[in-house]
């Protein structure tokens, strides 16, 4: 097999050149190896390197090389295209399936981003939520809340990490029980050691809602859960949030924070 490089656009290839030259006529003609000025593919002419010239036609190297590389190498492109299709989403799953054997084999602990698809246990798996870097002593941001307060005691924003609670309540005090759970790790770059995540009031994290954990190696996930009762005085609003109280940056993927009007 031969490899056709030019300098203008996407190496060809091709199992036996067709060598040309110049006729009396000024037409082009087949002719040997020997007496070739250049190479005819798939209906264009080339000049080949070294050889008397073709004008108005491109220059290209031809290079013999092997045959079983050049289709190993294209078989893989092609699988590398079939899973980003399916990554993307342009293929179904059932077609994605009949080809389960093109994914990679899931690992642990490692933080895939959405639509990553991975091979376990004779099935394929997609990854539904990207990890979020959260530096030190800053709030994970919640994106979403599902099920909001339809009452207005508990306030949110979208994309934002706090949560306010307001004191509205005919008694003295209302009470919320605030959860918040979800996998941690040491961010990329930083140094396995103790990592922590608590629940702040008005910005002051609470030491008996604190979850620390210590990975032995960056990118080990954890699951951690925190808890804590919140009194919030009549008339008066506190805000609660999820704090990275390590002092580096890590990871958080899969972050739940729940909020119940207790009295």
């Amino acid at each position: 097999m031969y490899k056709i490089t030019r300098e203008t656009g996407p190496s060809l290839l091709t199992e036996a050149p067709t060598y040309i030259k110049r006729g009396a006529s000024g037409c082009f003609v087949l002719c040997p190896e020997a007496q070739a000025a250049g190479i005819v593919h798939n209906g264009v002419p080339y000049h080949l390197l070294g050889r008397p010239e073709l004008p108005g036609t491109e220059t290209v190297m031809l290079l013999p090389v092997d045959g079983g590389s050049q289709v190993e190498q294209a078989a893989l492109a092609g699988n590398l295209v079939f899973v980003a299709l399916a990554e993307a989403g342009t293929l179904d799953p059932v077609t994605a399936g009949e080809h389960e054997s093109l994914f990679a084999e899931w690992a642990w602990p490692v933080s895939y981003k959405t639509g990553q698809i991975r091979r376990f246990g004779g099935a394929l798996y997609r990854a539904v939520c990207n990890p979020v870097i959260v530096a030190a002593g800053q709030n994970v941001m919640l994106t979403e809340t599902p099920i909001a307060c339809g009452r207005g005691y508990v306030c949110h924003r979208d994309g934002s990490g706090i949560i306010t609670l307001r004191g509205i309540t005919n008694q003295c005090r209302a009470r919320y029980r605030v959860s918040a759970s979800g996998n941690i790790a040491v961010a990329a770059g930083g140094t396995a050691g103790p990592i922590s995540m608590s629940l702040a009031i008005t910005g002051e994290p609470l030491n008996s809602a604190t979850a620390i954990v210590t990975p032995a190696a960056v990118g080990d996930l954890f699951n951690v859960h925190v808890e804590a009762i919140i009194n919030v005085p009549k008339g008066c609003c506190l805000t609660v949030a999820l704090e990275n109280t390590s002092t580096q940056a890590i990871t958080a993927q899969n972050v739940n924070v729940i909020v119940d009007r207790v009295a």
